[in-house]
């Protein structure tokens, strides 16, 4: 059974109500908005193209932020700068997110890839650990990990007493798997 259900029966309610949140979260995952955009993109282009087996998912939107994410990685991979922007992706341009603090797009941006995508998914769109995991392709406990050092990191580089308003606790506001399937 699923944890998310489909958000419309078809493509174009699919797409409406989902691709400015999954560009968003590709954006600040990938580092870049013409990236971020590039890959949502080419995700909902692919799912458009597998809609019957896509939109029949428990988690439609998860697929296409795997989709996308991969498709990302790979062009980073594929660029010259190849090993420069795995380990250090640019800071994201945040007039375009929803964010808009430069010092937490910067603390993002120092985040590994692999903490990052947990942390946006978690934190920016709101999945549970569950969804996260499912999303990403890896086990719940991965998620709770790479989230716990995520977020570790994250506090120790804003370092503010006021950044207590940011969103980096080891809780968010949806409630974990555990209390949603009491």
């Amino acid at each position: 059974m699923s944890v998310r259900e489909p958000l419309g029966h078809t493509f174009e309610e699919f797409c409406r109500a989902e691709y400015s949140s999954m560009a968003n979260a590709l954006t600040w995952s990938l580092g870049g908005h013409d990236l971020g955009r590039e890959a949502a993109d080419e995700a909902f282009a692919r799912a458009f193209e597998r809609w019957e087996t896509v939109g029949a998912m428990g988690n439609p939107a998860g697929w296409v932020y795997r989709v996308g994410l991969n498709w990302g990685r790979r062009r980073l991979w594929r660029g010259n700068r190849e090993r420069e922007l795995l380990t250090q992706i640019p800071t994201p341009d945040v007039h375009h997110l929803h964010y808009h603090d430069p010092n937490l797009a910067s603390a993002l941006a120092d985040l590994s890839f692999k903490l990052r995508s947990v942390v946006v998914l978690r934190l920016l769109l709101d999945y549970s650990e569950r969804e996260t995991a499912e999303a990403l392709n890896l086990s719940v406990g991965t998620v709770k990990s790479r989230l716990h050092r995520g977020l570790t990191q994250l506090r120790e580089q804003l370092e503010d007493p006021a950044a207590d308003h940011y969103p980096v606790t080891s809780r968010t506001t949806r409630r974990t798997d555990e209390e949603q399937s009491s």
